[in-house]
């Protein structure tokens, strides 16, 4: 070391006081220097000639330390730290204020990574990050609310709500958490992509699952309330033991259940339109229409364990039984019943009537049976005369002599 108190090596390049009244011109010490006391350079110094060399400082430095280039100056002074313009900046000023704390009268730009240990109050815009690649990470509390705006519309995310601005066309709404601990939220809750909602979910308001009819809606738990379908009108229900269908065009409101022996009922006409397979029984307790029209065929591949009963809702009622037909009154004739006897015959309970006709059996022998009466007469045999003026009844006495008579007509 050339110097212990202002460094390896003086270099007056000027006029230089030693003592008081001692005057010089530019002077070179070269060897290690001591002055006891003041000591006065009026003209440039230069402390060092080398950035390897130290200058020690151990008084006080009582005046403003001013570092300039010729064009802007720095100053260090005992209460602040004035910084030149650099570039296109604006001069600033770093002090301390009452309390202690370090202050800058404008924008505090840090370039490079940096580490507060204390407390740090910005009272002017903050940027934190220039790309949107960079991480901004927050280990502590933030004890006030955080605000996000763009100079118009403003969301707050406090410590018990998140209130988010208007955008577009929608009004500002508010999350906000109840006192069960459920996320509430005070309008629409729009939700676009994906979503996966692991706990229960509260919707007080309208509800819309899907944009397109080609969208699928999965429900993998129960729906524990009844389903309602409406279209502000009408209303259908499903709940857990019916089905409530309402009214559409001119058809009642009909409901479906299910009665205490597992069979699905329903409480009106039940209309279906198209292709349909039972595999089970089916009770139909109303009425049934089969076809709605002459050429519909209607196949019956099991057994009608019931009687078929053919009427046009009067008293006239055709029934065909497991053992007999009963065809009802027409016209004048009354009730009548086919039925088959014990030997297999096939027995009319009254006359039968045919119109233009041929009675033939076409193979083997027929055998025509007209039982007798008690007036001593066997079976007759009762034809119409060619004129129409009568009938001629054709019967056989006890010793088999032919008997013939002319008679009304039946």
């Amino acid at each position: 070391m050339r110097s212990r108190f202002l460094g390896l090596c003086l270099v007056f390049a000027m006029a230089v006081t030693l003592a008081p009244g001692l005057a010089s011109a530019t002077t070179t010490v070269g060897e290690n220097t001591s002055v006891g006391g003041t000591f006065a350079v009026d003209g440039n110094v230069t402390l060092g000639n080398a950035n390897t060399d130290s200058v020690t400082m151990t008084a006080y430095v009582v005046s403003p330390l001013r570092v300039a280039d010729g064009t802007n100056t720095s100053t260090l002074a005992n209460t602040t730290l004035l910084l030149g313009q650099a570039d296109s900046f604006a001069q600033g000023k770093f002090y301390v204020n009452a309390s202690g704390n370090v202050n800058t009268s404008g924008t505090l730009a840090v370039v490079g990574a940096s580490t507060l240990t204390g407390a740090l109050t910005a009272n002017g815009n903050v940027t934190l990050g220039d790309a949107v690649s960079d991480l901004i990470t927050v280990n502590g509390y933030v004890v006030s609310p955080l605000r996000v705006a763009d100079g118009t519309n403003t969301s707050t995310l406090a410590n018990t709500s998140l209130v988010i601005a208007q955008a577009d066309s929608f009004n500002q709404g508010k999350f906000s958490v109840s006192s069960a601990g459920n996320i509430m939220s005070s309008g629409t809750l729009g939700v676009v992509g994906a979503s996966t909602l692991l706990g229960a979910v509260t919707t007080y308001g309208s509800v819309t699952l899907g944009d397109a009819i080609s969208d699928l809606i999965t429900v993998n738990g129960y729906v524990v309330s009844p389903l309602n379908v409406a279209n502000g009108t009408n209303t259908s229900t499903l709940s857990n033991t019916t089905l409530l269908v309402a009214k559409a065009d001119d058809f009642n409101q009909g409901k479906f259940y299910v009665n205490a022996s597992g069979n699905i009922n329903t409480s009106g006409t039940l209309a279906v339109a198209g292709n349909t397979t039972l595999t089970g029984e089916l009770s139909i307790l109303g009425d049934i229409t089969l076809g709605n029209a002459g050429t519909d065929s209607i196949d019956v591949n099991g057994y009608v364990v019931t009687s078929l009963r053919v009427g046009d809702g009067t008293s006239a009622t055709s029934t065909l039984g497991q053992s007999s037909l009963i065809v009802a009154q027409t016209e004048a004739s009354n009730l009548g019943r086919f039925y088959v006897g014990s030997s297999g015959n096939v027995n009319a309970s009254g006359t039968v009537q045919m119109a233009t006709s041929t009675v033939m059996n076409v193979t083997g022998t027929s055998t025509f049976y007209a039982k007798a009466d008690a007036a001593g007469y066997g079976g007759s045999l009762i034809l119409e005369k060619a004129n129409g003026s009568g009938c001629i009844e054709l019967s056989f006495n006890q010793v088999g002599n032919t008997v013939t008579s002319s008679i009304t007509c039946p």
